[in-house]
């Protein structure tokens, strides 16, 4: 059975879009890592990941072709917006995962995508102690913690950007 997460959150099928933020023309974005999760108990066949969509060349990934995922098992894949025209807005496409789960909500798997192309401007970016980019909107889990203790996490914020950054 086939299950989508990025990060430690979980993606349903048609969800989205996630974005990739401002990213200013002839530049690209951090890479976003998707894993696709064989939940079942046979084996699952992810045939193909393509981007697709009105602005399908604006992103790219690297997943290298069908794979066989074991009960259990995971695979991963990463992919940028990289925008290939000059034409400042915004982009949207989607990504569709061919599978072999026929008990799946849909064949193939979407999950929408937006991009927005910027003159050249800051851009931030925020990444926890385990260097994972933090996502607008995203959450970052502290795990378990028992009552009376604490816990911490490091968080670092980066200019991506081609202009200062101010941050008040």
């Amino acid at each position: 059975r086939i299950s989508v997460r990025r990060l430690s959150s979980l993606i349903y099928n048609g969800s989205g879009p996630f974005p990739f933020g401002n990213v200013a023309s002839g530049s690209t974005s951090a890479p976003v890592e998707f894993t696709i999760e064989n939940t079942g108990g046979s084996t699952l066949t992810v045939s193909a990941v393509e981007i697709t969509g009105t602005d399908d060349a604006d992103f790219q990934h690297d997943f290298g072709g069908s794979t066989d995922v074991a009960p259990g098992s995971t695979i991963n894949f990463n992919v940028t917006f990289v925008p290939v025209t000059a034409t400042l807005g915004g982009r949207n496409a989607q990504i569709s995962i061919t599978h072999n789960d026929s008990s799946s909500t849909g064949n193939p798997f979407i999950i929408k995508l937006t991009g927005n192309v910027t003159d050249d401007v800051p851009e931030i970016n925020i990444k926890d102690n385990l260097n994972s980019t933090i996502l607008v909107g995203g959450l970052k889990n502290f795990g378990n913690v028992t009552e009376g203790f604490n816990t911490s996490v490091t968080f670092t914020i980066e200019n991506l950007g081609a202009s200062d950054l101010t941050i008040t």
